[in-house]
């Protein structure tokens, strides 16, 4: 008998809920029909706004990955996950292939960046940093600030307002944000890729964090890169066709994935 094929999990970045997916986990559905998405919520963001983020990576990867092995012991999934993220949850993704590489089969990681390999004004570029650092106690203008930052196609009014209507009604600490800031920007990284199957997706057009920083750990890991001309840091909201081509691409391409 075929076993189920592997999960996906779904890892957002700093400060971010699994809200901020958008409709990119039911698009991703239909492009992997045999998989499971899995979208985890990490400790002090979104519906679990009132607890404590935990203090660093390693901790928080924790938290991720009680969630998610749970799930899929409930559901009897036994086999190494697809975990694909994004910014500060690929240092999360990142942590978990190296610490239980047996429980992942494929990172791919989108717009990230880790200490060992740039400098701090490279991993959060200096503008959007004193851009966003006035608007952290004010959740409208934050919002407001991180969609200018982050998304350079798909923004609107409408956009604005859910996000904001979101962070209203699940409020953003004040301890969780320098919580998550402090903890990816002393994140160093792996020297080398924790496991084989290592994938990486960059924005040229990336105003939060230089593009650059992605296409380090690519090239010091010896992994394949994609480069996206123009799209922001958030990347599958820009253009999710793009990225589910390139992962389709990419996760096809390992027959492992569906035995």
């Amino acid at each position: 008998m075929t076993q189920a094929a592997a999960d996906i999990i779904l890892l957002r970045g700093l400060i971010r809920s699994r809200f901020h997916w958008q409709d990119f986990p039911q698009q991703l559905q239909h492009a992997f029909p045999e998989h499971r998405i899995l979208t985890p919520e990490l400790a002090g963001n979104g519906e679990r706004f009132q607890e404590n983020t935990p203090a660093s990576i390693r901790a928080m990867m924790l938290d991720i990955r009680q969630q998610v092995t749970l799930d899929q012991s409930q559901a009897k999934t036994k086999h190494p996950a697809v975990i694909i993220a994004v910014s500060m949850g690929a240092m999360i993704a990142t942590e978990w292939a190296h610490h239980f590489p047996q429980e992942v089969q494929q990172l791919h990681l989108i717009n990230t960046s880790a200490g060992q390999f740039s400098r701090p004004w490279q991993r959060m570029q200096a503008a959007a940093f004193l851009s966003l650092l006035p608007a952290i106690t004010d959740k409208k203008r934050l919002e407001q600030k991180i969609i200018d930052w982050t998304i350079n196609i798909q923004k609107d009014a409408q956009l604005t307002q859910r996000w904001q209507d979101f962070s209203q009604q699940h409020p953003l600490s004040l301890r969780n944000a320098v919580t998550q800031l402090l903890a990816a920007s002393r994140y160093r990284g792996q020297s080398h890729a924790p496991i084989n199957h290592c994938y990486f997706y960059h924005s040229q057009g990336d105003r939060l964090v230089n593009p650059n920083c992605t296409a380090a750990i690519a090239q010091h890991w010896n992994k394949p890169l994609e480069r996206h001309g123009f799209a922001g840091h958030d990347l599958s909201m820009d253009d999710s066709p793009w990225l589910i081509d390139k992962l389709r691409e990419n996760i096809l391409s390992r027959s492992e994935v569906f035995s």
